[in-house]
């Protein structure tokens, strides 16, 4: 027969084992949950600040004669309206963009209207409602359907109920656990599919692959006025190409580019075809 003593001692470990097993349980059900597609857009958007930004940052490119840098600067109103300069290295090039809507000078020095380049994805890192988020989504082919419910209505019980969307799931990217968004690649398939991968703690987009397997990365961010997160390392890369950016300021501004009716005048002038095909393709 046990004393008292040995007694309390097996009820205390058996009443631990209990708890601590309690305990992973519910943290397992908790990090297993996953938000449907419009709260984790609606949350992402929350981050991209409020009134207008300008952005400056450096671009590096490489080719065969080595490293060059360009300086970038943005006038950003939101994800719709923005505007950008480019200079340095022997490079200039100027545009204004409403949408898709591109308005820029030409190497010959003659103002264009046209489109933006096909995989320009600058506006995702400001948009600021689900709606346009979801949008590039499914021109991108992340996303089945712009009209996504934040949830289900349930017709045999006439109540609405969380049913997971079968296009998101937790997964992870540069060592964080991240949202993903979009069809996961098959392990026998030669080409990935496109996706977006958001920090599941801070709702920050750290990871974008285009229809067109370009892809970018967002690193280190910052929140700046304004509730602006934004990242102050990014990599674009497509083929055997890559691009670095890095951000050297971001301010609040007054100014915005729906009042610029036309951009600055600047001639295009790109001197290696890496940055010309970055400009045509990614602004």
């Amino acid at each position: 027969m046990l004393d008292p003593y040995s007694l309390f001692r097996m009820i205390w470990l058996l009443f631990g084992a209990m708890a601590i097993a309690m305990f992973s349980l519910l943290g397992r059900a908790a990090h297993a949950y996953v938000p449907k597609a419009r709260v984790i857009l609606e949350k992402v958007g929350k981050q991209h600040g409020k009134g207008g930004y300008v952005v400056q940052q450096e671009v590096t490119f490489r080719d065969e004669k080595g490293p060059l840098t360009v300086i970038e600067e943005w006038l950003v109103e939101s994800g719709d309206s923005m505007a950008l300069e480019v200079r340095g290295g022997g490079q200039r090039a100027s545009a204004t963009y409403k949408g898709r809507q591109k308005l820029y000078v030409d190497d010959k020095g003659t103002e264009r209207s046209g489109t933006a380049g096909g995989d320009f994805f600058e506006p995702v890192f400001y948009y600021r409602g689900w709606d346009p988020l979801a949008e590039f989504l499914v021109k991108e082919k992340i996303l089945p359907t712009k009209n996504l419910p934040r949830e289900n209505f349930k017709k045999e019980t006439k109540e609405f109920g969380y049913v997971p969307d079968p296009f998101v799931r937790l997964s992870r990217t540069a060592g964080v656990v991240a949202f993903a968004l979009g069809t996961p690649t098959p392990a026998e398939s030669a080409t990935a599919l496109p996706g977006l991968w958001v920090e599941q703690d801070r709702f920050l987009i750290r990871r974008l692959r285009l229809d067109t397997q370009a892809e970018v990365t967002a690193d280190e961010y910052t929140e700046y006025s304004n509730n602006l997160w934004f990242p102050k390392v990014r990599t674009v890369s497509w083929g055997d190409q890559s691009v670095h950016m890095r951000v050297i300021k971001v301010s609040a501004t007054k100014a915005t580019p729906s009042a610029r009716k036309r951009p600055d005048g600047a001639k295009e002038t790109f001197t290696s075809p890496v940055i010309a095909e970055f400009y045509k393709r990614f602004r």
